[in-house]
């Protein structure tokens, strides 16, 4: 008697549910295929079964790469990328609630627990079309170029510096001893948000919640008392510290100490209204921060990159996740060819903080290599080839299409 697979636990009630069992009920299912996007393909799944006590139907069959020819949006790259004789891709689009919900369920059942909650957080955000407009954020060019560290440099570092490598745009802050420098993914959740909130509303003064718990919510942060007092840490951080950002002037050599530079000087904050998290009467003092009126003016007087809020707290488990994500999108904004990037220079934009030498280099492309496969999931339509060395992004649409700007 064969038994139904159920996707995401296995029954064991009886001994023909011991190791043999479950080894050949995995088998059942072949590995996922992928295409050359690397999304796995929906039809691999030989057999679905029964899935939350209904039936699931068997995907359509799979067509052939090399007789379908190739797809518009491959366009340039394909004279870059060789030719794969019989890759399979799915007849699915990218935006199909059935594929998404497919794709989730075999992430599940190969035990990718992960990559499956990111994929059904991107099946809620595609169907939740009537919300599109506050799904919406934005965030300054200058802090995609160069971002803030990702682990806590710790009580001792008050100085932080980063360059963009392609630019020569250069990024350092000042902390204060007492809290030290903000970091990490929290510190870049709040920031985002602040940017999202002054360029939709024209206003410096900033309601994060009328309390702690909503604040939290508003970035996709737990409510714990823990992550509350963390929240309000990272918000401190940012009052303190002072930022610094450096461009070379145009035709300058970067090397010359004696280049000529454009210098400023800002803090995000100028004012904060913060209450204990732990107040028992929150409802009465709300935590607001006014921005400070230069960084004000920049994201309302100079252009800003618009991007998925939602997507953003998906990815709120990794600093590297966000800043990846964002640089790939701002990058695709006018992308006409192949861009590489290097995992060098990768490492010398995002990895500062990793051990030098080859020991540093292999975990910072293994980390970024699995936040890649994460952005993916809640970003369908990214296109990048990972090749010896570095990755390379293929031109294609932002995560926000043009008609959402309008």
């Amino acid at each position: 008697m064969s038994h139904p697979i159920e996707f995401g636990r296995h029954r064991r009630s009886g001994p023909e549910w011991g190791r043999a069992a479950e080894k050949q009920n995995r088998q059942r299912l072949q590995p996922l295929a992928r295409d050359r996007r690397g999304v796995p393909t929906v039809g691999v799944p030989t057999r679905l079964g029964v899935v939350d006590g209904r039936s699931v139907a068997e995907p359509p069959p799979l067509v052939n790469r090399a007789a379908a020819g190739p797809t518009k949006s491959e366009g340039v790259a394909m004279a870059k990328r060789p030719e794969t004789q019989g890759e399979l891709i799915p007849l699915f689009g990218p935006r199909d609630p059935l594929a998404l919900e497919l794709e989730a369920r075999a992430a599940r059942n190969v035990g990718d627990r992960k990559l499956a909650k990111l994929i059904d957080a991107r099946v809620r955000l595609e169907q939740s079309e009537s919300s599109m407009e506050s799904q919406l954020g934005f965030t300054s060019r200058s802090l995609i170029q160069c971002t803030l560290p990702h682990s806590d440099p710790g009580k001792t570092v008050f100085q932080f510096r980063r360059q963009d490598p392609h630019s020569g745009l250069a990024l350092e802050l000042l902390g204060n001893p007492s809290v030290g420098l903000p970091y990490g993914a929290v510190s870049r959740l709040f920031l985002t948000y602040l940017m999202t909130r002054v360029v939709q509303t024209k206003e410096s003064t900033v309601f994060l919640g009328r309390t702690w718990t909503a604040a939290a919510a508003e970035l996709g942060i737990d409510d714990g008392a823990k992550s509350l007092k963390l929240l309000r840490n990272h918000v401190l951080r940012c009052f303190y510290t002072t930022f610094a950002l450096e461009q070379p002037v145009a035709g300058e050599s970067r090397t010359d100490p004696e280049r000529s530079i454009r210098v400023r000087r800002f803090q995000i904050l100028s004012a904060a209204e913060l209450p204990r998290t732990t107040n028992p009467d929150q409802l009465a003092w709300s935590p607001v921060v006014h921005v400070d009126a230069t960084f004000f003016r920049e994201l309302t007087d100079q252009p800003v990159v618009p991007f998925q809020f939602d997507a953003l707290k998906n990815l709120s488990g990794s600093a590297l996740a966000i800043d990846l994500y964002l640089l790939l999108n701002f990058k695709r904004f006018r992308l006409d060819s192949p861009c590489p990037f290097t995992y060098n220079e990768l490492m010398q934009r995002f990895g500062s903080q990793y051990a030098p030498g080859p020991s540093g280099r292999k975990a910072f492309k293994r980390h970024l290599q699995r936040q890649l496969a994460n952005i993916r999931a809640v970003w369908p339509e990214l296109e990048v080839d990972v090749v010896p060395g570095g990755i390379v992004l293929i031109p294609g649409p932002t995560h926000v299409p043009p008609r959402r700007l309008k």
